[in-house]
């Protein structure tokens, strides 16, 4: 093995958005036999900083879904937003539906107006919000865009959008009731084929975990996939191979046989 690719949420971070002790003291050891570890996610990087620096990694990092690289020291490799026209025409569809949206432009996260489902994220992610009106930015390309809801509703959505841009953005539900949209070239996968390339690393040498299906190409790409015991069942039976939970030290257990 070497290497293994992390997702945060409902992965790495238990329900608490803590590293649970055993999960933390099992990457530790891995490291020190030589083994990289990399963080794969949806955030924003200043969100996952503060667990970049609790883990002491030195690896580069994949955040908004791929549609960001950072290297190792911080600078950023390459961002592929969803383009202008596009973000504003989702973003148009999802107000007429009464949806809330979260919009990413330079490590900034923005809303249009505070909300419990902005309340909600901000606790979440330990990010805070700026309130501005997407009229009022001069350049509309957006790193992401994230649609926060019940899941009925965001599947409508997901269909809506899906109907007017059918190959131009690539859509995935984080969780059930997050529906996130980046560029068409964009998914955790992709990214991490650069990442690999990079860093002279053989993808079947690489255990990935996940628990969201933005999680899907990664978890497919690498030599050994697994989903999270949380993940969704249909998520677990196309991955074909899971883990105990992200609650209880799912990441540890599966990794033990490699101490």
């Amino acid at each position: 093995m070497e290497a293994i690719v992390l997702d945060l949420d409902g992965t790495l971070l238990s329900s608490n958005e803590t590293i649970l002790d055993e999960t933390r003291e099992t990457l530790y050891k891995l490291k020190e036999k030589g083994i990289k570890i990399i963080i794969a996610t949806g955030r924003t990087f200043t969100s996952l900083k503060p667990y970049k620096d609790m883990l002491g990694l030195a690896t580069p990092i994949v955040c908004f879904n791929g549609a960001k690289l950072v290297d190792k020291n911080e600078n950023t490799i390459f961002e592929t937003p969803v383009k202008g026209e596009i973000a504003i025409e989702c973003i148009k569809i999802a107000k007429e539906m009464g949806i809330h949206i979260n919009f990413y432009q330079n490590e900034v996260w923005y809303v249009e107006k505070a909300t419990p489902e902005a309340e909600s994220y901000r606790k979440m992610s330990g990010l805070d919000y700026e309130l501005r009106k997407i009229e009022e930015f001069k350049n509309y390309h957006m790193t992401k865009l994230l649609f926060i809801g019940e899941h009925s509703i965001l599947c409508d959505l997901d269909e809506k959008i899906k109907e007017k841009f059918p190959i131009e953005v690539h859509r995935a539900f984080s969780k059930r009731h997050y529906l996130e949209i980046m560029d068409k070239t964009v998914n955790k996968g992709e990214t991490l084929l650069k990442l690999f390339e990079m860093e002279g690393i053989n993808k079947e040498n690489v255990i990935a975990f996940g628990d969201g299906w933005n999680d899907l190409e990664m978890l497919q790409l690498v030599g050994e996939g697994v989903a999270m015991g949380n993940a969704d069942e249909e998520l677990k039976r196309v991955v074909g191979r899971s883990c105990d939970t992200n609650d209880n030290n799912g990441i540890a257990k599966y990794l033990a046989k490699y101490l």
